[in-house]
């Protein structure tokens, strides 16, 4: 086995948080955005385009000011 590859015991590995969106279809991470509009909820809707197989999605999020205070 190579020791090459193996975490150090005495070093804690916190797991990173997951950002963002993944692809249905691929699982790519690599999305483009074509379109973004406001809508009269506060909401904001955003096309997006997979950058590795091309499937378009859409994706509706809430601004800042209303997801509530940042920690």
């Amino acid at each position: 086995m190579d020791d090459a590859f193996q975490v150090p015991s005495g070093t804690p590995q916190a797991p990173k948080p997951e950002r963002g969106i993944a692809c249905p279809r691929c699982g790519c991470c690599h999305l483009r955005t074509t379109h973004t509009e406001p809508l009269p909820s506060g909401r904001i809707r955003r096309r997006k385009v997979c950058r590795h197989c091309g499937r378009r999605m859409v994706t509706y999020e809430l601004p800042p000011r209303l997801v509530g205070p940042d920690r």
